[in-house]
């Protein structure tokens, strides 16, 4: 850099974007010498007027500059000689990238500046100003002999003063001077190295120091012959070493002794110490016999803003940087800002650019880790309680002869992305992202895409152990669809994504059964033996017919299964299960529906009773996320048997589960012969037992009975619901119908259920009911009983029983509490008072249709959208002005 010797480069002026002028507020981040030059803020009336007289008209930041002399500080080597052949070049960095480079003559005392409002680091920097033997009278840039930088706040219209303290730096062209100076450095001394010099033995950083170690144009440290440990060692007690500077003069490499085998780099080795490193540096070319090849941290911390760390090998691992920690409460952390981590190999071992484990902390905010070799995890590898956070930068052309040729995570290790990019990495699995033995993987954001790998290409699953996790919430994974070759799993097919993660569904976890699991997001399903939740049988109708699609269900009833598409029954239904071979395994109907054809026949299970529906009997299963459609259409001739009918499941006994699910199908069974037998007819089930439960389930077909003097319950959700049993956060909105041909003297009809011993809540039902002449009890929400029915709300308009016992919502013996019938319900076609207490308190059509009445006087948690549900079941659907539960599209 040449300037003219007597040219004046002074006052600096920078154009605001908006109106009104900004005050540059600097504090000074090193402490003063003697004989050091700094600069210190004026506010004067007018630029460069050397007055006094306050803020600038519009509010001017001006900053005054004095300058060092004589040899009062030993180690500035300024001469009064040189005192005015001194160049003061600063550097201003601000917000959005803004930058700003001046040079002030040794002479010149003030500098104005107007700039943006932001934050803004200052950088100065004192040279000797020599003659160019080429140019007569042109001076070049010589020699660094000082160096102050600031953090400052431009706050608009607004003015004041300001010191930078210019630190002197010392030369060192030799080990002895190199290790002289940083061993008696006094904290925020600047060491500049002249000449290459070779290491004869560490250079331990002071305690309670920082030092900054800068180049002098390109100036290689490197090992002199049999000298095999670190560079630097950082580990003091709040010892602190910065390699370069963000201006960026001089080119520093720390050159390793590749191939002999030595120790990393550098070793950052304390809770306070910190290694911060920037543009134009350089820890490249060296080989360790363990782990990290340039940088170990075991506590304390390296921030990287720039530079490049590349072509160092480990033969344990993280061949450019390795990050752990000594305890849980001292961890080590490395946050990468910007910068190159390229060209490393741990080929036969992991992490080829960086390992993070033993609790330690990598976030990554930008710059690149590309061109790295390991055999697991090409790019990154985090293992044994690490944790590796993604805001920024890209993991790119990686390569990994195992698994993860981007990042592998495993064994309790954490990979969070939160941005970013993992792309065209290389791997035999995993080619982007490999997660295995315990791992974890979150992305909320970013991009996984153009990896390769025999199999998951952007997203591997080892399936070694369902403590694996999982979870998708947003961002770009490339073809991660069911039969794509984007994500894979050892032994298992993809399925398919499944979103339901709420409260309603906790047996089905990629989590582990842990209570802190998100309530949104997405986990990939895989195909497995069926021994559990997380490895299911797909099921997906085939050529062949449902019959076919659904056997394998039928065959194994203690398997778990998935459906991975829509499946039609025609021609014959065989009902699954009885109470000898009942079914106790899982099925997710993962969105899709079974639909029953119109005009399919029916054939039940029999056994000690008579079971319809697509279960007979279920014995401490699950169901959920199914929808049943079609028509269940069947006549019974048996007098012997009790007969229960529901569209999921006939009888549900031993702690069942039918969750998320929906029967939209019409339900009409006729008992053509007459029998003393129960007689148990649901929507979703027809009777639950001994703990079962069913939760945010719908019911929107119409259910119509036709009997012979039998003892029927019947029920929009359940015909009956047994002690110990529970029904919540359930609609129906279908009619439901009792058409005897005899006197039924038993009969309960419920919009609800039919028969209730346990618990009813947080339900409604918009159906007509419709009862006999005679009857046991008929209500909006429960026909008879001796259970509880709370937060409740029938808002059918009619209910059809000519003979008591009946009421708005519940028919006889139970009083509901805290429960609500539409106070226009009618009774048998006309208006009816409703002041019995098994009728609840009255709601008006308007009400019912305001979310701020289910809200506030019903006490529902309801949440506005799907998307801002937290764990309630119930969102609001505002185009029909009703509760819908939250899977409902």
């Amino acid at each position: 850099m040449m300037k003219e010797r007597n040219g004046r480069i002074g006052a600096l002026v920078f154009a605001l974007a908006l109106p009104g002028l900004c005050a540059l507020i600097l504090s000074s981040c090193l402490s003063p010498l003697d004989g050091g030059a700094f600069i210190k803020g004026k506010n004067t009336g007018t630029a460069n007027s050397g007055g006094e007289t306050g803020v600038a008209a519009g509010g001017d930041a001006y900053l005054e500059i004095r300058l060092p002399g004589g040899t009062g500080n030993a180690r500035a080597v300024v001469t009064a000689t040189e005192k005015d052949g001194m160049r003061y070049v600063i550097t201003l960095s601000g917000p959005n990238g803004e930058s700003i480079s001046r040079i002030l003559n040794g002479g010149e005392n003030t500098l104005s500046e107007r700039v943006a409002p932001g934050t803004w680091t200052i950088t100065v920097k004192a040279y000797v100003d020599v003659p160019d033997p080429s140019v007569s009278s042109v001076y070049r840039l010589g020699q660094l002999r000082g160096m102050g930088t600031a953090s400052a706040i431009a706050q608009s219209g607004q003015s004041a003063s300001v010191a930078i303290t210019l630190k002197t730096v010392t030369g060192v062209a030799a080990f002895d001077e190199l290790a002289a100076a940083i061993t008696n450095a006094d904290d925020g001394d600047v060491v500049l190295v002249t000449e290459a010099i070779e290491l004869t033995g560490t250079i331990p950083i002071p305690a309670n120091k920082t030092v900054t170690l800068l180049a002098e144009g390109e100036k290689v440290i490197s090992r002199a012959a049999g000298f095999t440990g670190y560079f630097f060692d950082l580990s003091s007690v709040n010892s602190v070493l910065n390699l370069g500077d963000p201006s960026g003069d001089g080119e520093l490499y720390l050159r390793g002794s590749k191939p002999a085998l030595t120790d990393p780099l550098i070793l950052v080795y304390d809770a306070g110490a910190e290694l911060v490193m920037h543009d134009h540096v350089f820890l490249v070319d060296n080989a360790t016999s363990g782990s990290a090849g340039a940088v170990f941290i075991s506590c304390g911390s390296f921030e990287m803003n720039g530079g490049t760390i590349g072509g160092n090998t480990a033969t344990g691992s993280g061949s450019g940087v390795s990050v752990g920690g000594t305890t849980p409460s001292t961890p080590g952390t490395f946050t990468m800002n910007g910068g190159t981590i390229s060209g490393n190999d741990a080929s036969a071992y992991t992490g080829g650019g960086v390992r993070v484990s033993l609790d330690g902390f990598f976030t990554m905010a930008g710059g690149s880790i590309t061109g790295n070799t390991a055999g697991t995890g090409g790019g990154v590898y985090v293992d044994s309680g690490g944790n590796f956070t993604s805001t920024g930068g890209s993991v790119t052309s990686n390569t990994a002869s195992i698994g993860g040729g981007g990042v592998a995570v495993g064994g309790s290790g954490t990979f969070s992305m939160q941005d970013g990019s993992v792309t065209g990495n290389t791997a035999s699995i995993g080619g982007g992202v490999a997660v295995e033995g315990g791992g974890d993987f979150s992305m909320q954001d970013g991009v996984i895409t153009g990896n390769t790998a025999t199999s998951g290409a952007n997203l591997y699953d080892d399936g070694a152990t369902i403590s694996n996790t999982i979870l998708w919430n947003s961002g770009t994974i490339d073809n991660a669809v069911p039969g794509g070759a984007g994500i894979g799993r050892s032994g298992a097919t993809f399925l398919g994504w499944n979103t339901d993660v709420s409260s309603w569904d906790e047996t089905e976890t990629y989590w582990n059964g842990s209570s802190a699991r998100p309530d949104d997001g997405v986990y990939p399903m895989w195909s497995g033996d069926g021994s559990a939740p997380t490895a299911p049988i797909a099921v997906a109708q085939t050529a062949a017919g449902a019959a076919v699609a659904l056997a394998g269900i039928a065959s194994d009833l203690t398997k778990h299964y998935f459906l991975t598409q829509d499946i039609t029954v025609s021609g014959t239904w065989t009902v699954i299960g009885d109470d000898v071979t009942s079914f106790t395994g899982s099925l997710n109907g993962n969105r899709h529906t079974i639909t029953f054809a119109l005009g399919v026949t029916i054939i039940p299970s029999v056994s000690s009773n008579i079971y319809m529906g697509l279960f007979g009997y279920m014995d401490g299963a699950t169901v959920r996320n199914l929808t049943v459609a079609g028509t269940l259409d069947y006549t019974n001739t048996d007098t012997t048997h009790h007969f229960l009918v529901g569209g999921i499941a006939g009888d549900a006994w031993n702690g069942v589960s039918i969750v998320n699910s929906a029967v939209t199908c019409d339900i009409r069974i006729t008992q053509s012969v007459t029998s003393s037998r129960d007689f148990y007819v649901g929507g979703i089930a027809g009777r639950i037992v001994v703990g079962s439960t069913i939760s945010a389930c719908s019911s929107t077909g119409n259910l119509e009975v036709v009997d012979f003097d039998n003892n029927p319950a019947i029920g929009g959700i359940a015909g009956m619901v047994d002690s110990g049993c529970s029904i919540s956060a359930c609609y129906n909105t279908g009619d439901i119908t009792h058409n005897p041909s005899g006197t039924s003297p038993y009969l309960q009809v419920g919009g609800i259920a039919g028969y209730l011993n346990n618990t009813i809540e947080y339900c409604y039902n918009r159906g007509i009911i419709s009862g006999p002449f005679t009857s046991d009890g008929v209500g909006g929400i429960v026909g008879n009983g001796s259970g509880s029915v709370s937060r409740c709300v029938a808002l059918n308009p009619n209910i059809n029983s000519s003979i008591p016992p009946y009421g708005r919502i519940c028919g006889d013996y139970i009083t509901p509490s805290n429960s609500y019938g539409l106070s226009t319900m009618q009774l048998n076609s006309a208006p009816a008072a409703w002041t019995n207490p098994k009728d609840g308190a009255g709601v008006t059509t308007a009400d019912a249709a305001a979310l701020a009445w289910w809200t506030g006087t019903a006490g529902w948690s309801i949440a506005p959208t799907a998307a801002s549900r937290v764990s309630e079941a119930w969102v609001w659907d505002s185009a029909n002005h009703r509760p819908k539960l939250y899977w409902e599209p």
